[in-house]
């Protein structure tokens, strides 16, 4: 039978074996040690282990050389944490590029008429449901008589109608305390609401005459029906809805955008094709042009008096005109340029294109706080713009709110748009409070890493179209009475 063998005899020799080891080990550490500090050029290191200073001296030399080394790590971590709040330096290389190499802007106009009194009297059921005053003679002269009135007016059909109306016809400024909530119908509707939209709206034979550079043409070639938060508009030079919107993503029951022109020759992150062969006037978006002798685009607008509603957005006449890139689904801003009646407007637009080296395409785009066009993506949208994924931000928003979304607002199902009922929410939604802002900072809308902005100066004079009209009416025909023809 084998005798065991104890702890310590196992192990003795081992452990001694290991101790020689670790005190060669140390002693040859403190060599090399020794050998680095008095050949080293870090100044004073060396003497902090001379045999013959004073340990004074060599006190004072290990203090300094800590202090230094101290500091020398300080400064490494604040550079560190410069390059991680911001990594990348940024540089402008100004340079004066011919304007035919940006884009024309996408141009939205916006009738401040939003619903025509010849085809729906506004005023007439406001005053009805808000006031419960009697109708005077002036608001029944559009149905057929007073006793039509009296009992249709109050059926379900014409409360929805009104309220399907108020989504674009701010309410005075006199009930902002009315309870919207009490009003019946449901919280929600769907198209049907957008079809009476577009009823009522404006339609393009606001515009009476179009001139694309020089050469007139029907205004229906060159302005094409969208839907903004203002309501319906008219958009010149944008993209095709198929270019900017995830037609799978979104509801198919409604056109936010009816423009069908396709992208030609054009690319968002390369820009136009230069090549030889190429005619620059049939590539779209249209370029910009440099010309002196008339302006690339005028139309001109008219407002029948007969369309104006006495409660209607009754504070703002004539057009807005917003200015964005055509990547950008045409939509509504705070700034905007006010197009009067009687008046000739003419914008000088001022572009600044900004490009972004390639060699930061590697970098993360928290780092160079940027996105190229094709690196985000969007639910509802094709091409990545700080515009289009800030409305997709504000109705992902705007739905987590109030269970619906506002009638511009691209979303998934047309049954989910918020009614009047819900006008208070939407009001609310649409606030600066910090529960949006931090929702709009997690949706990360940072800026186009290509992008071009558009500024314009607006300039206005006097513009007598009808005296004009009827001079040179008079001149061909020697009437005099026709003044009253131009009334309107």
């Amino acid at each position: 039978m084998d005798t065991p063998v104890t702890d310590n005899e196992r192990g003795n020799q081992p452990i001694s074996l290991r101790k020689r080891r670790r005190a060669r080990r140390k002693a040859i550490m403190k060599v090399l040690f020794l050998d680095y500090t008095q050949n080293t050029t870090l100044h004073g290191l060396k003497y902090t282990t001379e045999k013959d200073i004073h340990v004074t001296e060599r006190v004072f030399w290990m203090l300094t050389f800590s202090l230094s080394l101290g500091m020398c790590l300080w400064l490494i971590h604040n550079v560190w944490h410069k390059w991680e709040t911001s990594p990348v330096i940024v540089s402008f290389s100004e340079k004066i590029v011919p304007v035919e190499m940006v884009p024309f802007p996408s141009l939205t106009v916006c009738p401040q008429i939003k619903s025509r009194v010849t085809v729906y009297n506004y005023t007439k059921y406001f005053k009805l449901y808000f006031t419960g005053n009697d109708l005077p003679d002036t608001y029944n002269s559009y149905s057929n008589s007073s006793a039509n009135i009296t009992s249709d007016i109050r059926s379900p059909h014409d409360m929805q109608r009104f309220q399907d109306v108020s989504l674009i016809c701010p309410l005075p400024f006199y009930i902002p305390t009315y309870d919207f909530d009490a009003l019946p119908g449901p919280d929600v509707t769907n198209a049907s609401t957008i079809d009476e939209i577009i009823r009522v709206s404006p339609t393009l034979d606001y515009f009476q005459d179009c001139y694309f550079m020089g050469t007139k043409k029907d205004c229906s070639e060159l302005f094409s029906r969208v839907l903004t938060d203002e309501g319906v508009c008219f958009n010149f030079n944008g993209l095709a809805a198929d270019e900017i919107f995830r037609m799978e993503n979104i509801q198919k029951d409604y056109k936010y955008s009816d423009v069908e022109k396709r992208s030609s020759g054009w690319d968002p992150n390369t820009g136009y094709d230069n090549s030889e062969n190429v005619d620059y006037l049939k590539q779209y978006p249209y370029r910009g042009q440099y010309t002196r002798d008339r302006p690339y685009l005028e139309v001109i607008l008219t407002t029948p008096k007969e369309d104006y509603d006495d409660y209607c957005n009754v504070i703002n006449k004539g057009y807005k005109v917003y200015a964005q890139h055509p990547a950008s689904h045409p939509q509504s801003s705070v700034y905007s340029y006010a197009i009067l009646p009687a008046q000739l407007s003419a914008l000088a637009l001022k572009v600044n294109m900004m490009n972004t080296s390639e060699k930061l395409f590697n970098y993360d785009s928290e780092i160079r706080q940027c996105f190229f066009s094709n690196e985000k993506y969007l639910k509802y949208f094709k091409l990545y713009t700080s515009s289009n994924c800030l409305l997709e931000c504000m109705s992902n928003y705007t739905y987590k709110m109030c269970q619906c979304v506002s009638f511009h607002m691209p979303y998934t199902d047309s049954r989910s748009i918020c009614t009047l009922q819900k006008a208070d929410c939407l009001t609310e939604a649409r606030g600066s409070n910090r529960k949006l802002i931090e929702y709009i900072e997690e949706c990360e809308c940072l800026p186009n890493c290509n992008s071009v902005t558009y500024e314009a100066e607006i300039l206005k004079t006097e513009f007598h179209l009808e005296k004009s009209m009827t001079n040179l009416f008079k001149m061909s025909t020697g009437m005099d009475d026709v003044a009253d023809y131009f009334n309107g």
